[in-house]
């Protein structure tokens, strides 16, 4: 290869690296704990300079989500070479299915191992001279010039040449992934014209919905054949079927569909836990009713009704949201009254290229205006505030709050435990700010700008509490930090989002999607769309189309393919010119659904959200030296089994 082409290449590679890093909002420490490759060596490389091996491209772009062709360019030819072997890319294709075809050259007796591709990609080796070995661990052929094989390349596969070398051309080609995904659980009908035919709707529906209710998880009805947009599919399906249902015994159904119109039915898995009844003070009482109210979902009556509208509209944070979950529950979908503008303070641009904050991944500006409509967000603070009266906190010194946030469940605890001295800590500067001007005038709480890790070991506390910040870190540094600065005998109280216990990273991330969809999907409430921006509306559209099939995908084990539709909607939603402050108040919870999509992909990619499973958090707690005081899963989001997914509220004591 000449010295202008080496070059060319380099930089063809470099600038595809950094748009697709940059596409994908994942910093530089990310790209090196996914791939294994050094932070140095990757900044080198979106600079044009070093000389990536075949394999250093091909795992780049199987974390990218990208085929070869994508990151070394499609023309002009240009070769890779490795340990022997030479790649050249010489034609790459993409209609209905993504096909890269390439050259390759083999040294005698060489080997290439090559690590499996994403599901359902197949490789297609045609052998010019010499005689090489292809195939999977189990499907191994020798080949000599002019023999050729196909082979599934979604498991790992290995080329060796013979003693006299080889040549081949190797096309590597990627599913459909239209047609990807064999759903052997959905029924296709033909979209309905006449009478008789939505009575056959109807009737097949009522039938998904009674076998939800029953255990059956999910159902999808899809049609074919129907030419009306979504909106109008959309209305046509109301008025057959009747509304949505999120609230409703057993099971919720849902319209979607971003290709064609789907019903699709879940079942409620699981029960959201109560907080137990115990003389409270008065505030502490009310806050602990209106929990359990929301968790049950009743019914509502006209007196009740009114009454929550009045609760909603109050000063009390919590009182308010808690008041507002009970009516949303009800099929009344109401916004607090304290959920507000989403300011301009976080730092904005390209995704850090060191440490990863909360701010690199999450807009913490939009986390402040909107995550009050998060299902069961006070709850949770009722359920720590209830633990601190039960262990009489405001008398045994200051509580420790760790990764407190911009503040809003503290605002809440404090509301109920009244003149309890708080120490508020966190290591986001936007979010510190926020502290700052939130408990200014607050002699009751102070702040500090530290890591858990960085706060100092003296004094010792006799109590302390974490909200939605545990699964920011690694869970031993979170825990043994803060049992560094703990007394014994003293309580940490942690409220957290968990998921369902998982045995392999694919199956990790099958649940992460169905546990942060869920919070999605039950919270996707009717919007009109005549009152707000055009970028609001297709905001709305899109979340309705694509949730529903995304959770269903997740539930159903196709993990990939949603996955994929996770990384797509946030892109096309990151497109959307959103308002400081929502037009409407119910746009609220679609913008709290691009904070949860923004979650679940750091998530899958393993970036600032590191959620674990309830029992292995409860292993890592036994270890550093806390036993469980008490456990309840107040919000349940995947699975029946009280510790499985969902929000999760822990008091331990230190021993």
């Amino acid at each position: 290869m000449s010295a202008t082409t080496n070059h060319d290449l380099h930089t063809q590679i470099a600038t595809n690296i950094k748009a697709y890093r940059a596409e994908r909002e994942i910093t530089l420490t990310g790209l090196s704990e996914l791939t294994g490759i050094g932070k140095s060596t990757l900044s080198n490389l979106e600079r044009g300079q070093g000389n990536p091996t075949i394999e250093t491209i091909w795992q780049l772009a199987q974390v990218l989500n990208v085929g070869y062709g994508d990151l070394v360019g499609r023309a002009p030819a240009q070769a890779s070479t490795s340990e022997g072997v030479s790649v050249e890319l010489i034609n790459y294709k993409e209609s209905e299915r993504k096909i890269e075809t390439f050259r390759m050259t083999f040294e005698a007796s060489s080997l290439r191992e090559a690590d499996a591709h994403v599901s359902g990609v197949t490789e297609h080796v045609l052998v010019l001279s010499g005689a090489l070995t292809v195939g999977g661990i189990d499907d191994r052929t020798m080949l000599y010039a002019g023999q050729s094989k196909t082979f599934k390349a979604d498991q790992e596969h290995l080329y060796q040449a013979a003693e006299s070398g080889a040549q081949a051309i190797v096309s590597v080609i990627y599913p459909d992934q239209r047609s990807a995904f064999k759903d052997s659980h959905a029924t296709r009908l033909d979209w309905p014209v006449t009478r008789e035919a939505w009575s056959g709707v109807q009737d097949l529906v009522t039938r998904l919905c009674v076998e939800s209710k029953h255990g059956i998880p999910f159902g999808r009805l899809r049609f074919t054949g129907c030419h009306l947009n979504f909106d109008q599919a959309y209305e046509a399906l109301v008025g057959h079927l009747g509304p949505e249902s999120k609230t409703g015994p057993g099971m919720s159904m849902a319209y979607a569909g971003s290709h064609t119109p789907e019903v699709i039915v879940l079942a409620n898995v699981g029960s959201h836990e109560c907080i137990p009844h115990r003389e409270y003070p008065a505030t502490l009482s009310q806050a602990v009713h209106l929990a359990n109210k929301a968790a049950r979902r009743v019914r509502l009556a006209d007196t009740d009704y009114a009454a929550l509208r009045e609760t909603a509209t109050s000063a009390d944070i919590c009182l308010s949201t808690l008041a507002a979950e009970v009516l949303t529950n009800a099929g009344h979908a109401t916004v607090p009254s304290h959920v507000g503008v989403k300011n301009a303070t976080s730092p904005s641009g390209e995704p850090g290229t060191s440490d990863v904050l909360f701010e690199d991944w999450i807009d913490v500006d939009s986390y402040a205006a909107f995550e009050l409509v998060h299902p069961a967000y006070a709850r949770q603070c009722v359920e720590v505030a209830a633990h601190l009266h039960t262990v009489d906190a405001p008398k045994n010194g200051r509580v420790l709050d760790v990764g407190t946030g911009p503040g809003l469940p503290l605002s809440m605890i404090d509301e109920l435990v009244p003149n309890t001295e708080f120490l508020a800590v966190d290591p986001s500067r936007t979010a510190h700010r926020y502290l700052e001007k939130r408990f200014a005038n607050n002699a009751h709480i102070s702040t500090m700008l530290a890591g858990v890790a960085d706060i100092p070991l003296e004094p010792k506390y006799n109590h302390v509490i974490s909200i939605g910040a545990s699964h920011h870190l690694d869970t031993t540094v979170f825990l043994g930090s803060i049992r560094d600065r703990m007394n014994i005998g003293g309580t940490l109280c942690v409220s957290d989002e968990m998921i369902k216990p998982f045995g392999n990273k694919r199956q990790r991330g099958d649940h992460l999607l169905a546990h942060h969809l869920r919070y999605i999907h039950d919270t996707l409430i009717h919007a009109d769309l005549a009152r707000v921006s055009p970028d609001e509306a297709e905001l709305v559209r899109l979340c309705r189309r694509n949730v529903p099939n995304m959770l269903y995908n997740a539930l159903a084990g196709e993990g990939e393919v949603a996955a994929g539709q996770a990384r797509r909607l946030l892109s096309q939603i990151h497109r959307l010119d959103l308002p400081g402050q929502a037009s409407i108040p119910e746009l609220a919870f679609y913008r709290f659904h691009v904070l949860e999509l923004e979650a679940l992909v750091a998530g899958l990619d393993y970036e600032v959200e590191q959620k674990t499973s309830p029992v292995c958090f409860m292993d890592l707690a036994n270890e550093i030296g806390f036993q469980l005081i008490s456990h309840r899963r107040i919000y349940a989001t995947h699975g029946r089994d009280p510790w499985h997914a969902g929000t999760h509220v822990f008091a331990l004591e230190a021993v």
